[in-house]
């Protein structure tokens, strides 16, 4: 890594040279000692001191400008060699560290076509999907053994679906049951990938857009380059600039991919991502080299030029779906047409996915149905990776709700886009890995990512032209937006602004309201005590007399006479030689003091009668006036 910064050759330079010339004086020093008077001079301290903090200060400096201390000089350090405490710039150690096998100069792996790669046992992705959900059946048997005719798999303008070429661009619903899945688990000892950071998360490999009632196809690719934006000084994070701002998004998390045994040119991230790099190590080459590494397959997927080797990582920033915001949007948030992409429907699948569909139509439109068709089917059904569709099936979407009551993730996921489709929402079929949370190792601070982890979902399409994510498959969770307390704050400030915004008359209408509540406060304070000692009940007398005192001290601040702390009631309120006055202060401290166990109803009354007299005589402008006249 040290060829990577120009300012670590010119620190290297201007040590060797302040070397050089401090060995030769000292040299011809010792020469013209030894050779005047045969004593051999002490060495000097400051000179040792002056080299010393020459070479520290031009150190710090140059290390400033090169994106720091710790990172410049963390590169002549050795790794720990297996615990968790390692230098990521580490050089030369037990292990190399994190900068030196990611980024555009990385030493250990970097993304060539090499026999090891090619000999060794990573799995494809097309292998991942095989070993989760077994091999696809043959099309030309499946046509035989459900005796479908051809002509039902049009589409519905009449013409053939589209052929889109090589198995490994398709996923086919009807799939060879899997014998040997705890056999094979327990063989897969090394993950697929190791991801740091909170789960739940869904990370995406490949999208379907197009079903044939068997299969479900892969959009064309487009494999354009990512527009990629540099905004930190050390030009480490990329920001993706070239993707569509959804409005119902928030948050952002923080999470560390590290490939493993999986061997793809595709990039599995997740679908909100803001932002990535390829370990710490940044610099002015680092969003030109990503640019031309880096491509669109199509909207929503990246791949890499050549396959991402084993230890290459990725950190990467994302944001998650505030089902707040969806649930208080409007519909149009949510495309919905009758034409289009994403609508299409197979003909002999119109019936189920509609029937599907009909028990959601007198929801709200937009988020409130896709929620009800999601909790549906979870409520409803059960979650079988094991299961699979028999070859005689003709109807997965029937087989699925009406027979089987449950199967595999992706008969979920057909079902839900299909029905929505029917409803008039473009929808797409999503497949890539689950990053389970409970399979959380905390002593290694990762989560590993198998074979079994393999997942499909489903994508609405949104009225910006984004797409929302929804799971409906039984156990599978999303990751739900959970705002701070700051953000709280400023949510709920975002809200009154908008609200004040788009109503300004009632606004400045309320405004004016509030602001003379507040300048009369103490007034309705008053007025609410009044009324409540006036009508409400209370338990027991020393409760009623004890909010009536409550009621003359707030009368008697109000009107600039407040009863201080040290004064007793009697003594203040007894100045005014009242007979009412007088009998409500007895009955006060005989109720506080006193013993009340007794009392009878006549009694109570006797109370009632007195603290609304006091109420009704000693209001706030008596009470002005008998403090004027003391």
């Amino acid at each position: 890594m040290l060829n990577a910064q120009a300012t670590h050759v010119w620190l290297i330079v201007l040590h060797g040279g302040l070397i050089a010339v401090w060995l030769a004086s000292r040299y011809w020093c010792h020469v013209s000692a030894v050779s005047a008077n045969g004593v051999r001079p002490a060495a000097p301290i400051w000179a040792y001191g002056f080299i010393v903090l020459v070479m520290t200060g031009t150190s710090f400096i140059v290390s400033r400008s090169a994106n720091g201390v710790a990172k410049n000089w963390g590169e002549w350090l050795p790794s720990s060699g297996g615990s968790r405490r390692a230098n990521s710039s580490a050089l030369l150690g037990a292990g190399d560290g994190d900068w030196a096998v990611s980024g555009p100069n990385a030493r250990g792996t970097g993304a060539v076509d090499s026999e090891y790669f090619l000999e060794s046992e990573l799995s494809s992705m097309y292998d991942v999907m095989t070993d989760a959900y077994g091999e696809p059946i043959p099309p030309d048997q499946l046509f035989r053994a459900i005796f479908v005719d051809e002509e039902q798999f049009l589409d519905r303008d009449g013409r053939k679906a589209p052929d889109f070429g090589e198995a490994g661009r398709q996923f086919s619903l009807y799939r060879e049951t899997l014998q040997n899945r705890q056999q094979q688990a327990s063989e897969d000892a090394k993950a697929l990938l190791y991801v740091e950071g909170g789960g739940p998360l869904h990370l995406c490999t490949t999208i379907y857009d197009s079903f044939d009632g068997i299969s479900w196809h892969e959009p064309p690719v487009i494999d354009h380059r990512c527009h990629l934006e540099s905004r930190d000084p050390d030009h480490s994070w990329l920001w993706l600039t070239d993707r569509p701002a959804l409005d119902c998004l928030n948050g952002c998390r923080l999470h560390t991919l590290r490939f493993g045994t999986l061997s793809t040119d595709r990039v599995p991230l997740p679908s909100y991502m803001e932002r990535f790099r390829l370990g710490k190590a940044g610099g002015a080459n680092a969003q030109q080299w990503a640019m031309e590494t880096f491509a669109w397959v199509y909207d929503g997927v990246i791949r890499a030029r050549h396959c991402l080797p084993s230890g290459a990582f990725f950190e990467v920033a994302s944001q998650s779906i505030d089902e707040s915001k969806l649930a208080l949007a409007k519909p149009a948030i949510l495309s919905r047409d009758t034409k289009g992409d994403n609508l299409e429907i197979p003909k002999h699948l119109e019936a189920s996915a509609a029937n599907l569909a009909r028990q959601f139509e007198d929801m709200p439109a937009g988020w409130p149905q896709i929620q009800g068709l999601t909790a549906h089917l979870r409520q409803h059904y059960a979650h079988d990776r094991d299961a699979s569709l028999p070859p005689t099936c003709d109807d997965p979407i029937h087989y699925l709700l009406h027979q089987a009551r449950g199967g595999p993730d992706y008969q979920f996921a057909t079902a839900a886009a299909l029905a929505l489709r029917s409803l008039g929402y473009p929808t797409r079929v999503v497949s890539g890995f689950y990053v389970d949370p409970k399979k959380y190792v905390a002593a290694a601070g990762y989560t590993p990512v198998t074979k079994d982890d393999a997942h499909f979902w489903v994508e609405v399409k949104s009225a910006d032209g984004g797409w929302v994510k929804f799971d409906p498959t039984p156990g599978f969770e999303l990751h739900r937006y959970r705002p701070t307390l700051l953000g709280s704050v400023l949510d709920s400030v975002g809200q009154v602004w908008a609200f004040a915004a788009a109503r300004p008359v009632r606004s400045c209408f309320l405004l004016a309201v509030l602001v003379a509540c507040w300048w009369r406060r103490w007034w309705i304070v008053e007025r609410c005590l009044t009324v409540r000692c006036l009508l409400a009940p209370f338990r027991d007398d020393q409760a009623r007399l004890a909010m009536t005192l409550r009621l003359l001290d707030l009368r008697s601040r109000l009107a600039g006479a407040a009863r201080q702390p040290h004064v007793t009631p009697r003594d203040w309120y007894g100045r005014r030689h009242d007979a009412i006055s007088d009998a409500f202060l007895t009955q006060l401290y005989a109720a506080s003091y006193g013993n009340t166990t007794c009392a009878t109803e006549d009694h109570k009354k006797t109370i009632t009668h007195l603290c609304r007299k006091v109420v009704r005589r000693l209001s706030r402008r008596q009470l002005q006036r008998t403090s004027a006249d003391e």
